[in-house]
């Protein structure tokens, strides 16, 4: 769809916190660059459109001017014109957008259009509004999380692993990659994941209560807390086979209060723009981008595994395979991370 929808980072404040009715000034940043400045101002009331003053309609169309302008860089869509700071749209644009976002949550009445383009409905802007347009625009733009089919790739697994079964190194590596697709397959026939959410879990010792990360113990055991780094990196190498890489954030968030949502956090940040267009959802829980992260490390390093192995039988280059999988850097000493660039350095070759 798009990775721009940072372009209404700047209405982000509205999506909670605000009343419902609280209207919204936006204009303009002073410095040029294309930048936003949003503040709430007074609270919507009914039958106040009989003492809206001019000066209060133009602030009005202002601000439903900017909303209109991110929208359109959120979409990548056309008919936005600025000339010399003056913003105008073509109906088409407006129609289209009022079609994306459904009648309602954007109504093209309004944001009512003039003869030149302009908005001049005159209506405030409320935080209801931009509410509802930021949560289906998250909707729309969310990337998907990674998927395999198990038992498909499992038995395609099988397979070359047959294959490779007199070749020690090879053998070693790609049982790795069957340790992982093993590891996901069970937890999701459990509707699980490797490392799961702490939301109450029962049997938990009260002095890991604070743990924000539980995992199963076995195939069929009890949940038990992530203490801490350490116990993080035993559970991954465990179950993977190799060691989780250095900047893994489950090193870094395992316990209540190791994140403050009220503060600047560039890695909790890039999670947000990598899955959501880099406007959080309502309700947004850290852990869930943390635990889908991890899980789209080791799909993605099972499935190109195997869709490379059968890329390369095609083109008649399985000696490049052999030559990737059997080196150290795909062995258990390498994180899933450098696992995939060795990969993704194949997979280009092959283009």
């Amino acid at each position: 769809m798009t990775d721009n929808l940072s372009a209404l980072k700047s209405f982000d404040p509205f999506k909670s916190g605000f009343d419902e009715n609280t209207i919204i000034n936006a204009s303009a940043g002073k410095s040029g660059d294309g930048s936003i400045s949003v503040t709430a101002k007074g609270r919507y009331k009914l039958f106040s459109f009989w003492n809206r003053t001019p000066a209060q309609k133009a602030e009005n169309n202002a601000a439903r001017a900017q909303l209109l302008t991110a929208l359109g860089k959120a979409f990548n869509m056309e008919g936005v014109h600025n000339e010399q700071g003056r913003v105008t749209f073509s109906r088409d644009f407006l129609n289209k957008l009022e079609e994306k976002l459904g009648k309602d949550v954007l109504k093209t009445g309004d944001f009512k259009l003039d003869n030149q383009g302009n908005v001049a409905s005159g209506k405030p802007l409320t935080a209801r509004r931009v509410r509802q347009i930021l949560n289906k625009a998250y909707t729309m733009v969310s990337k998907a999380p990674e998927k395999i089919d198990y038992d498909k790739y499992a038995d395609k697994l099988e397979n070359i692993k047959a294959s490779y079964e007199n070749n020690l190194r090879m053998s070693e590596n790609l049982k790795l990659v069957d340790n992982c697709l093993k590891a996901l397959k069970n937890s999701a026939e459990k509707n699980e994941t490797i490392i799961m959410k702490n939301d109450n879990c029962e049997g938990i010792d009260p002095k890991d209560q604070d743990c924000l990360f539980v995992y199963r113990q076995g195939d069929d055991g009890d949940l038990a807390a992530v203490e801490n780094p350490y116990h993080f990196k035993s559970i991954f190498q465990g179950t993977a086979g190799f060691p989780s890489d250095s900047e893994d954030k489950f090193t870094l968030y395992l316990r209540k209060g190791d994140y403050d949502p009220g503060k600047p956090n560039e890695k909790i940040d890039k999670m947000a723009q990598k899955y959501h267009g880099g406007v959080k959802p309502p309700a947004y829980d850290f852990r869930d981008d943390m635990i889908r992260e991890l899980n789209d490390k080791l799909i993605k390093y099972v499935r190109m595994t195997v869709d490379l192995f059968e890329k390369c039988s095609e083109k008649g280059k399985l000696d490049d395979f052999e030559q990737v999988m059997s080196t150290v850097n795909m062995g258990p000493k390498t994180t899933v991370t450098n696992k995939i660039a060795e990969l993704k350095a194949l997979e280009r070759r092959l283009l």
